[in-house]
This record gives C-alpha cells, sequence and structure tokens, in this order.
C-alpha cells in the first residue's frame, strides 16, 4: 500500500507589510531596522529578563508565587466565573493588599 502525502498547509502572515516598505527594506533603504510585529516588546524592554508586553500593549513582569493547592484552586475559579486572567486577578489582590497597608 502506497504511504499517504502529509497534508500542508501554508499559514498566512496575521498583516501583510506594505509594497513600498518591502521595497525598502529589500534595497537596504529602510535605515536599517525591520518593523516589530505588533505586541512585541520594544527594544528596551524585550531586553529585561521576565518582561512580555501583551497584544493589548500592557507590560508585565513574570514571577512565580507558591499557594496551597486550595488556595490556587479557589483563585483559577474565581478568576473563570469573573471572566479574568489568574494574573489580573492576582495584580488587584495584591495592589489592594499593599495599598491598605498590607492589613
Amino acid at each position: 500500500m502506497p504511504s499517504r502525502k502529509p497534508e500542508i498547509s501554508i499559514r498566512r502572515p496575521s498583516s501583510a507589510p506594505a509594497p513600498g516598505d518591502i521595497e525598502r527594506f529589500v534595497s537596504g533603504q529602510g535605515g536599517g531596522q525591520v518593523p516589530s510585529p505588533p505586541g512585541t516588546a520594544t527594544p528596551a524592554t524585550a531586553k529585561a529578563k521576565g518582561i512580555h508586553v501583551r497584544k493589548d500593549g500592557r507590560v508585565r513582569r513574570r514571577i512565580t508565587a507558591y499557594l496551597p493547592p486550595e488556595l490556587a484552586q479557589h483563585l483559577a475559579l474565581h478568576a473563570v466565573a469573573t471572566g479574568r486572567e489568574v494574573s489580573d486577578v492576582v495584580a488587584a489582590a495584591v495592589s489592594a493588599y499593599l495599598t491598605s497597608g498590607g492589613r
């Protein structure tokens, strides 16, 4: 039995550059800078370890927190119930805690 060829599909880029931008880049007239894709960090931000720029432009720093399993589950369920990301719920809680003087 002959082997079946794998199905291949080509993904299209999310946004195509303007034809003039392509010509300037290929000819070397683009000033040596390649435009960054949308949602990527700026050069200064990209160099910092653990920094992430979200698609909506919010800059976040990665941290690790260890929680008791029950609290982690309650946090995840609360995030789902409120339609928020876990990191946003944690950021709001930490901000409120620190604003209140840690009480």
